[in-house]
């Protein structure tokens, strides 16, 4: 009784940790694993890094992986050090598109990265998880992306990301962007026409497109719908066709969880 008592427990923990990765996801869609843009993810995480894995091991469903850091974007690691990060819907692209393998000893990866929330994998011994499709594969001078291919599924890395150099100036002008965004943001917030001027910098989201989310336009428009000037909303509303934008839109308080840096 006492094992499949921990067995349920372990499942309802690789669960819940699935749905911490759906940051930004609306509860109406909680299946949905979402693509995010480098400036969400950026504002989303605690830790940018990039790193190399020298060891794994699979614990309770999760891939616990030890990454060797060797370049900091924004954080408090250091270059050397060791952290311990943990995947539950992650897979690596197979030699075709029916296969996958795990991430492991010998990858190198860039990791958007925030501390768990989960007790079972603090646990476990694992600090760190990405936050929603925050990882992007280096190999052979280019990079690869995830997103959720199939839902049911995992996050593959799949998305043709460009050279090593370009994304390395990506993500650093996403950091920097995001650190004066999260200042900006904190000081404005109640300002709807600042917050209407932001949200009309960002792209559409196509409807075309497959699992992308904008979270930092979901901020935005979660911080309109609780300023409760119909004006501003309404002109929102005009500059945004994305369902789960336009829910926050209507939203007098301001309660959606993981669009908020933790």
């Amino acid at each position: 009784m006492r094992t499949v008592r921990r067995i349920v427990m372990r499942c309802q923990h690789v669960l819940a940790c699935v749905a911490t990765c759906l940051a930004c996801v609306s509860r109406a869609n909680a299946a949905q694993m979402f693509r995010l843009d480098v400036q969400s993810l950026a504002y989303l995480s605690s830790d940018v890094i990039e790193g190399d894995v020298t060891a794994g091991e699979t614990i309770h469903w999760v891939d616990k992986l030890t990454v060797k850091i060797t370049r900091v974007y924004v954080g408090n690691m250091k270059e050397g050090d060791d952290v311990v990060v943990g995947l539950s819907a992650y897979a690596k692209a197979g030699a075709d598109v029916f296969t996958t393998t795990k991430f492991g000893k010998g990858d190198h990866l860039l990791l958007f990265i925030e501390p768990v929330t989960q007790q079972a994998w603090k646990d476990d011994k694992i600090p760190y998880w990405p936050v929603a499709s925050g990882l992007k594969l280096f190999l052979g001078g280019k990079v690869t992306g995830v997103i959720q291919e199939s839902n049911p599924g995992a996050y593959v890395n799949t998305i043709d990301e460009g050279n090593v150099d370009a994304v390395r100036e990506q993500v650093a002008a996403a950091v920097k962007w995001a650190a004066d965004f999260r200042k900006a943001f904190a000081e404005n917030k109640s300002r709807p026409a600042w917050l209407l001027e932001q949200l009309k910098a960002r792209p559409e989201i196509k409807k075309e497109s497959w699992g992308v989310r904008d979270c930092i336009a979901a901020t935005l428009c979660e911080a309109i719908g609780a300023t409760g000037d119909q004006e501003t909303i309404a002109a929102a509303k005009k500059l945004r066709q994305d369902y789960y934008e336009r829910q926050l839109l209507d939203l007098k308080q301001p309660t959606t969880q993981g669009i908020s840096p933790r």
